[in-house]
């Protein structure tokens, strides 16, 4: 477990530079089985049974549907890191369930998240990945190319979006996904990876059982060049009920935030 739920200076640096930090051991055993045993009661809320060997289930809205789960929001270990990357006005974005996978998407090819806009202080977009089961390089570890998030690198790969859209197996540069040169982030159960979804990623090999929870965040708009890019994804920042009737009183200011964020979008 880490033991100072901060980021060093030096984490804060990796992720600046690098476009991500990884904290190993984050959460114990203990904690990790109860995670998986609340998505798998999400799971079953949403497919009418429990999870079974065939099954798949890619799900927004999934921590906060888990009492279990919502407390990952409020908890240090994902707060303060959060608030050290994005500042103290981070909006909330929402929360993704994955169980299992379809078999056209073991391979997840290189991509970068929508809403991008060139400028090297534009506000981060920022995923939490917690993976319950173990991900190597070739059976399902998030792949990126660090440093991706800024331009120029990021401009150079713009072609590799075009490519993942298409059917078959893409070629990018001229190359299969699997050897284009980035870095596969391996992970144990416990693990916590911060990153910044405007990197170039991918994941190749996925392999059963695949289970994880991501949670989202954003930066708060600084200019109305933020605001014309958030307000084309607005409807991503409309809090879940649970959250809106959450105690916590980090939740409370984090949904006012966001809800203040999203008026100000539509009546813009």
């Amino acid at each position: 477990m880490a033991h100072n739920p901060a980021l060093s200076e030096d984490e804060l640096k990796q992720f600046d530079a690098f476009g991500f930090v990884l904290r190993r051991q984050t959460f114990v055993a203990s904690e990790v089985a109860a995670f998986i045993d609340a998505l798998e009661a999400v799971c079953a809320q949403w497919l009418g049974h429990p999870p079974r060997a065939a099954d798949t289930v890619w799900e927004r809205s999934c921590a906060e549907s888990h009492p279990t789960l919502m407390k990952l929001l409020c908890d240090d270990r994902v707060f303060l890191p959060v608030v050290e990357i994005l500042g103290e006005d981070f909006l909330w974005v929402g929360s993704e369930g994955m169980w299992g996978f379809e078999e056209k998407l073991a391979n997840h090819h290189w991509h970068a998240d929508g809403g991008w806009i060139p400028e090297q202080m534009s506000p981060h977009r920022l995923k939490v990945m917690l993976y319950l089961d173990r991900q190597d390089r070739d059976t399902g570890a998030l792949r990126i190319m660090p440093g991706s998030h800024r331009s120029p690198y990021h401009d150079a790969l713009l072609p590799c979006n075009d490519e993942h859209a298409k059917p078959g197996t893409p070629s990018f540069f001229g190359l299969p996904g699997q050897e284009l040169p980035g870095l596969a982030i391996e992970t144990e159960p416990g693990d916590l990876v911060f990153f910044n979804n405007w990197l170039f990623h991918s994941v190749y090999g996925k392999i059963h059982p695949r289970r994880s929870l991501v949670l989202q965040y954003g930066g708060a708009p600084k200019t109305e060049a933020h605001r014309v890019a958030m307000r084309l994804n607005g409807d991503k920042l409309d809090p879940h009920e649970a959250l809106i009737a959450s105690g916590d009183p980090h939740i409370q200011q984090m949904v006012e935030r966001t809800q203040r964020a999203l008026a100000s979008l539509q009546g813009s």
